[in-house]
């Protein structure tokens, strides 16, 4: 099915079916009193406002179970058409100075994850040869 996050479909042939998904969110606070669900508005990359809906760029955590107070921090639910693929690093179209993490940075968090792997995994071998395990049993 390519129905998406925040889509409505006329299509109920899978009605049932069951998925998971990843919804980009952000980690912020906000001077004013929110409710859980309330539409939202970044005057920074830290933190919100409350707004009408036509100048949403997120909603606030709906599965608070009471109001947010000022000062309090709390995850906004960034909305699908502000972000573009979504990833743990993303930018929010609209919000003064949010770039997110550009591709090159992305590139070489990769390559720095790939390499500290190779080295962990050469740490590993070098414990079990000096724990004399045999990779057959595990140290059974």
């Amino acid at each position: 099915m390519s129905l998406k996050v925040g889509q409505v479909t006329e299509n109920t042939e899978n009605i049932g079916a069951r998925d998971a998904f990843h919804v980009p969110g952000v980690f912020v606070i906000s001077k004013k009193r929110i409710t859980p669900g309330d539409n939202l508005r970044f005057i920074s990359g830290k933190e919100v406002e409350p707004c009408e809906r036509k100048r949403r760029h997120a909603i606030a955590d709906p599965f608070i179970p009471s109001t947010i107070f000022p000062g309090s921090g709390f995850y906004a639910m960034v909305v699908p058409e502000v972000v573009g693929a979504v990833s743990h690093h993303f930018a929010i179209a609209g919000v003064p100075g949010d770039e997110g993490v550009s591709s090159d940075e992305v590139a070489k968090l990769k390559a720095e994850n790939l390499r500290l792997s190779a080295e962990l995994e050469e740490v590993r071998d070098e414990l079990e040869d000096a724990q004399g395990y045999d990779d057959g049993c595990r140290g059974c």
